[in-house]
């Protein structure tokens, strides 16, 4: 479980730290700025807001870590896990304010990942390439 505002780490199998990441601020149904926005495929947007530092060391390729839609999972209120948050989440912000894609060693990035969801309150959760259970949690209402 984390706060907003609250920094999580990825460490290697050594303990050196590979990257930090801060979720600063989740947003339900914030306004879109895209002009290829279309409306949410299951009702709601969910913009969340990232402040990443990789290592200059890290090496993407050994250690993959993706903030994309694909890698986050919305838990409503009622503890039911969403099949799928992705939906249109992609149309609703422009290039300027999204996290890019690649992400690369030694940069310090911010930007948003908008999730497609049912819930206007609930929890997200996190998990890495790889991971099928724990990961990060944070907590949301409108």
């Amino acid at each position: 479980m984390k706060e907003i505002g609250q920094r999580a780490d990825v460490t290697d199998e050594a303990g050196n730290l590979l990257l930090d990441f801060t979720v600063t601020q989740i947003e339900v149904n914030p306004q879109c700025t895209s002009p290829f926005e279309q409306a949410p495929e299951h009702g709601n947007y969910l913009a969340l807001s990232l402040d990443v530092t990789t290592a200059s060391d890290w090496d993407p390729a050994e250690s993959p870590v993706f903030f994309d839609s694909s890698s986050w999972t919305v838990i409503g209120p009622d503890g039911t896990t969403e099949n799928s948050s992705i939906g249109n989440g992609w149309s609703c912000l422009g290039e300027a304010v999204s996290l890019p894609g690649q992400i690369d060693p030694g940069q310090h990035l911010e930007g948003k990942v908008v999730l497609d969801t049912a819930y206007t309150s609930g929890a997200v959760i996190l998990r890495l390439p790889g991971q099928t259970s724990g990961g990060w949690e944070w907590t949301y209402s409108s």
